[in-house]
């Protein structure tokens, strides 16, 4: 155990005494240390002890090897990283000690304040940190950028951590840290398992720029512990715009901060002297037109944000179909085709003569599912599904009082449930039976309803019509308006998810 009083080691054997414990992080814990001498002041890091695999360790071991090889000013030194060579110590890492805390506490301290950092203080921050990361990105991508990784020594900020990410984002992904913050800085492809890159650190680098201008996150969540919240966040939020928040901000740093923390990776810079020349864009000498310019930069980027954010909200509700649609397909499969399927290979299995073949379903995708089933009569089977969307439902209204006409949508219900999907099992001009998915408190998947539906006991059934029938789509609400209506057009029985294979059964055995 590493504790107040304790002596280690570096890779010469020289002796440390251990002063007292100073924070904790994803691995453990920070002690202050002290050379024995000479009294120099050091920072000791403890590091994890257990690896889901051989290989993660040596690729920690190695990246941290890495890690000591970097040297710049707006940088933690690291000096020595203890494995194994003292067995009664654990894993430890000696590195550069910072008087002044982390940047995390400053901020929260100007935060606490209410006044905003100046446009030539931000500039000097950035400047640091634009110049560390591009030292530290020559040899490795750091992964967990955020304030309370960036130290402060002497006035200077030093960005700390690096080489350890790794492994601390894979042991959160398993819950076993306490600690959550990087995700609060997490690229939007990070969220997707992609490789790291510097456009990753570049990112992460950009919110905390815009925190640093604006004192506050730039993304809201209910709860911040939530990853998934976290995620919609970084995938489709737009950050309430700087100027809004900060009037008095540069536009070169607006401009800047905004690329920085793009969306989409090829609209986001590729490197850091991309971003020290545009940062810089606010000395270029005043001319004459230099105010008319400002304005005009002004508008474009207001124009700018407004438009972005047209966009994610545009992506997000096309994430959002698709989510929807995969999850209908889903439970398609799962509940209506594999049950069929399983169901036609037994008949085929003990039925010597001419098979069923039903088509094969594998594309989730599909806002509409087109199968056929074709049985040993030849008769053929139409199945049916189609996913359920407000535009397939909008109805125009009329105002008498004032004379005007608007749109609304009106979707079906079974139950008081919403319908999100409608289908059919249907023999060609023969008999079949609806197929209904609807809404259902805690299943993100819905439930299935059956639909048998006859002619109205008070109406004579057509010659050319056979039941039970399924209806069309255009005839669906109509149809749900009369269950349960006497003397109603149609008399429809409604039948639980569970008994598809018996609707299935009673209807091939009468067109086998």
């Amino acid at each position: 155990m590493i504790a107040q009083g304790v002596t280690v080691f570096d890779e010469s054997e020289e002796e440390y005494e251990v002063i007292e414990m100073i924070g904790n992080g994803n691995f453990g814990f920070v002690f202050k240390i002290q050379r024995k001498s000479d009294k120099s002041v050091f920072a000791l890091k403890t590091l994890p002890t257990t690896f889901p695999t051989q290989e993660a360790y040596v690729t920690f071991i190695n990246e941290c090897q890495m890690a000591t090889k970097v040297s710049h000013p707006n940088a933690v030194k690291y000096f020595y990283i203890h494995k194994d060579k003292y067995p009664n110590l654990p894993p430890y890492l000696i590195m550069e000690y910072a008087d002044q805390g982390t940047l995390l506490s400053y901020l929260n301290k100007q935060k606490e304040e209410g006044v905003f950092f100046s446009n030539e203080l931000l500039k000097e921050f950035y400047s640091q940190l634009i110049q560390g990361m591009k030292h530290i990105n020559d040899l490795l991508v750091h992964r967990d950028i955020k304030a309370d990784n960036i130290l402060i020594h002497k006035g200077t900020l030093k960005i700390a951590d690096f080489g350890l990410a790794k492994v601390a984002t894979e042991e959160t992904r398993q819950l076993t840290f306490k600690g959550i913050g990087h995700i609060k800085y997490m690229a939007p492809e990070r969220w997707r398992s992609e490789k790291n890159t510097i456009q990753n650190d570049i990112y992460s680098m950009g919110i905390l720029f815009y925190e640093l201008a604006t004192l506050r996150h730039p993304y809201e969540v209910k709860n911040e512990a939530d990853m998934t919240m976290w995620q919609e966040a970084h995938t489709f939020q737009n950050p309430t715009p700087i100027k809004q928040i900060n009037p008095t901000i540069t536009n070169s740093i607006v401009q800047v901060v905004n690329k920085m923390i793009e969306k989409n990776v090829g609209a986001r810079y590729k490197n850091w002297e991309e971003i020290e020349r545009e940062i810089g864009l606010d000395e270029t000498p005043a001319t004459s037109v230099t105010s008319l310019i400002d304005n005009l930069v002004n508008i474009k980027v207001v124009k700018d944000e407004s438009h972005k954010t047209q966009q994610l909200l545009k992506q997000k509700e096309e994430n959002e179909k698709q989510d929807h649609v995969k999850r209908i397909n889903y439970q398609f499969k799962e509940c209506i085709y594999e049950p069929l399927k399983e169901y036609v290979n037994e008949f085929n299995t003990r039925y010597t003569g001419s098979k069923m073949i039903l088509d094969s379903f594998n594309d989730l995708k599909r806002d509409y599912i087109n199968l056929e089933l074709k049985l040993p009569s030849l008769k053929k089977v139409n199945i049916r599904l189609r996913v359920l969307f407000d535009k397939d439902f909008y109805k125009i209204r009329e105002d008498s009082f004032w004379e005007s006409k608007y749109q609304v949508v009106v979707r079906p219900k079974l139950r008081d449930q919403l319908i999100i999907a409608w289908g059919y099992f249907d023999i060609y001009d023969g008999q079949g039976f609806n197929l209904l998915l609807v809404e259902e408190a805690d299943n993100i998947y819905g439930k299935w309803f059956f639909m048998k539906n006859k002619i109205g006991s008070f109406r004579q059934r057509p010659s050319n019509i056979k039941e039970p029938f399924a209806v069309e789509f255009d005839g669906l609400e109509k149809t749900l308006s009369h269950l349960n209506v006497l003397g109603s057009d149609f008399n429809s029985e409604i039948i639980d998810g569970d008994k598809f294979i018996e609707l299935v059964n009673e209807i091939l055995v009468q067109n086998i």
